[in-house]
């Protein structure tokens, strides 16, 4: 594989705030420009975009029916799921069960059993989505 040297010429205050941002994260300037670079070109910020957007329309319902943190939990679990070409096929009351179960903490004698249980029924939800549908 080979490199292309390339120039990067930047402001004294871009090149400071990179500086102090690579020194927080105890990265190279060079890392935290490679991984701006492979952000940008993998269009996954547009991606992410589109996966809120596309929960928070058709999971509309769903939130109404959840307090904060479990409206959090499943959004960020369906917004993960669209990012890694999945999605979730649930009808509401089912996410909703599903998320009020896990939320109490219900739990079999053996400590994990019922938290097992619910992951289990999770992955049954989840589908592949064909690359052309997965969000754009």
């Amino acid at each position: 594989m080979g490199y292309v040297a390339m120039n990067l010429r930047l402001s004294d205050s871009e090149a400071d705030a990179l500086r102090r941002k690579a020194a927080e994260e105890n990265r190279s300037m060079q890392e935290v420009a490679k991984s701006a670079i492979a952000d940008y070109v993998s269009g996954r910020p547009e991606r992410l975009r589109a996966a809120i957007e596309k929960v928070r329309v058709e999971d509309a319902e769903l939130l109404r029916l959840l307090d904060g943190n479990k409206r959090l939990a499943w959004a960020a679990t369906r917004v993960f799921c669209l990012l890694n070409g999945r999605d979730l096929s649930f009808a509401v009351d089912e996410a909703e069960a599903l998320i009020l179960a896990v939320a109490r903490g219900e739990q079999g004698s053996r400590g994990h059993r019922g938290v097992h249980r619910e992951a289990s029924r999770l992955t049954c939800h989840v589908e592949r989505r064909p690359a052309a549908a997965r969000c754009s």
